[in-house]
């Protein structure tokens, strides 16, 4: 009782989470959605409420519509950069599973970084 548990299921590339804090017995349904990036890589998804989240920092180096990201790696560049760009914390792509990209305002204004194939919060209330 008062224990919150953590649930991680997997089916193929898919994963959900689940974390609940339960009364009693239960039984869980789980759902899976896809979520894949135009990178092709796979994120697992969580259930928040009736709202499916990304459970891990995006990392794709394209936007949805396959045009690709530039990535820029010099900080004056970066400054003052006034279209969509991308890079890794601190230039090293080692830090991609950790930390996913960095994302500049102009790419994430686009409306274009979340996967098609993932049910975003902005695109189930009908936005692109």
């Amino acid at each position: 009782m008062g224990d919150i548990l953590y649930y991680s299921v997997h089916s193929g590339k898919n994963a959900t989470i689940i974390t609940d804090s339960p009364s009693s017995d239960k039984i869980y349904a789980v759902e899976f959605i896809e979520c894949k990036d135009m990178d092709n890589q796979s994120y697992p998804v969580v259930k928040i409420g009736n709202q499916w989240w990304m459970a891990e920092n995006l990392k794709t180096t394209k936007y949805r519509d396959s045009t690709a990201i530039p990535n820029v790696t010099d900080n004056a560049t970066w400054a003052y950069q006034t279209t969509g760009a991308y890079c890794w914390y601190n230039n090293d792509t080692g830090n991609k599973a950790i930390y996913g990209a960095l994302y500049n305002w102009y790419s994430v204004n686009t409306g274009k970084l979340c996967p098609v194939s993932c049910m975003c919060p902005s695109m189930l209330n009908g936005q692109s």
